[in-house]
């Protein structure tokens, strides 16, 4: 027992003496050429590093542009939408206007109709020409109403599509 012991202790003797050669081996200097390479790699590592710290700044500024540039558009867009409120206030207002003057219009109509009918001495063209009167003004009355419709509708969808058109811009 002690042999093996003892062939066993010399086994581990053997490997360790190899390891310390190999170790020696890989920690001596391989000449010139050892050292360029050492040289080399250190050098492609420090560009490396150049290399990702300029992309980063690059993709740092190219983010920053984009955020400025979205934020000059938002500021257009809620100019543009505020004209574009304001014109719609104004022409509702201006048809309320004008539906009010049409209003008192054919409330006067309606009482010289009523004049009229009550009236036997006004002639037959005049009379005539009274009832048309009359007539013209429903006909512009609808007419009004249905053009302020078409206004509301064409300006509301212009709003909307320009808010949608600054919105997928600014995606």
């Amino acid at each position: 027992m002690e042999e093996l012991e003892r062939a066993k202790l010399a086994a581990e003797v053997e490997l360790l003496r190899a390891q310390i050669k190999k170790t020696d081996k890989e920690a001596k200097p391989g000449g010139l050429l050892a050292g360029l390479s050492e040289v080399a790699k250190v050098v492609g590592a420090v560009i490396l590093g150049l290399g990702g710290t300029m992309a980063a700044i690059t993709g740092y500024q190219s983010a920053e542009l984009r955020k400025e540039k979205m934020e000059l558009d938002m500021q257009k867009t809620a100019g543009e939408l505020e004209k574009a409120q304001t014109l719609l206030t104004n022409t509702q207002a201006e048809y309320a206007r004008t539906l009010t003057e049409f209003q008192t219009l054919q409330a006067q109509l309606g009482s010289l109709k009523r004049d009229l009918d009550q009236s036997p001495s006004v002639s037959a063209p005049a009379r005539a020409s009274l009832e048309k009167t009359i007539v013209q003004t429903d006909a512009a009355t609808s007419a009004m109403q249905e053009r302020r419709q078409t206004l509301d509708k064409n300006l509301r969808s212009m709003v909307a599509r320009e808010l949608n058109r600054k919105s997928a811009a600014a995606d």
